[in-house]
């Protein structure tokens, strides 16, 4: 099982205070009220989306679906391990992934406005190796191909648990794009052996679900991951941009 569950900003709730202490544990009230409103919204849109499915899946109510972190922030079920799960949400979107296996998922805007222009200096942001291919690519390219990497590295980092700044300063990815989808190549270190990437274009996004390549060789096919558009939890198809 890999399910993908997408919601654009346009479909995302309203939550009153009274409304959201329905599925936040009192820390993550106490998180919510300390953070400004674009950021609160997207946060709670995406607990409560996680939480939803959760719950879903498992057959409780809201309530009982309590997260536990790693040292790293990253949440979990301590009561049921063999449910994996990823969340992750941009100005744009928000993106949970739901499996059987340990996964990341990262969605990103590939327009963040005037001031954010990060594919302008790649390098400040990725490994040198890894800056290359946005170095390399037509102009009208550029910001694609930074915020696939960008994901590709952010999803990694989830699906290790680790840190950010070791894995953009030491992973190094390069992207074969004479083909569709484009195919991803890692060095194989410590931040890329054993990884594999799924990616897909959704609408000014980019989002990329990280996996154990041992679990990848399930999900040969795009067609074995279940993508789906919330709140309707309808099934979509979004174009694929990359893998490997």
């Amino acid at each position: 099982m890999l399910q993908l569950h997408i919601c654009n900003a346009a479909d995302f709730t309203s939550f009153s205070e009274d409304s959201y202490a329905d599925f936040l544990d009192q820390d993550e009230c106490a998180r919510v009220s300390r953070m400004r409103e674009p950021a609160a919204v997207r946060f709670l849109q995406a607990r409560f989306m996680c939480k939803r499915l959760l719950a879903d899946q498992l057959g409780v109510s809201l309530k009982q679906v309590n997260f536990a972190y790693t040292e790293n922030g990253k949440p979990f079920l301590p009561t049921v391990p063999n449910l994996q799960f990823s969340i992750s949400h941009c100005r744009g979107a928000v993106a949970v992934a739901i499996a059987s296996h340990p996964i990341g998922v990262d969605i990103e805007d590939m327009d963040r406005g005037r001031k954010n222009r990060a594919w302008e200096s790649p390098e400040h942001f990725l490994n040198a190796a890894t800056a290359t291919a946005v170095l390399s690519a037509p102009s009208a390219d550029k910001a694609q191909v930074f915020t696939l990497l960008w994901t590709l590295l952010e999803s990694q980092v989830k699906l290790r648990d680790s840190s950010i700044v070791r894995a953009a300063r030491h992973l190094r990815i390069a992207l074969e794009r004479d083909a569709q989808p484009w195919r991803v190549r890692t060095s194989q270190d410590e931040h890329g052996t054993g990884v594999a990437w799924l990616s897909w274009s959704q609408g000014g996004q980019v989002v990329s679900v990280a996996m154990d390549s041992a679990s990848a060789e399930t999900y040969e096919s795009a067609a074995t991951v279940e993508i789906y558009r919330w709140p309707e939890r309808d099934k979509m198809a979004l174009a694929m941009l990359a893998r490997g």
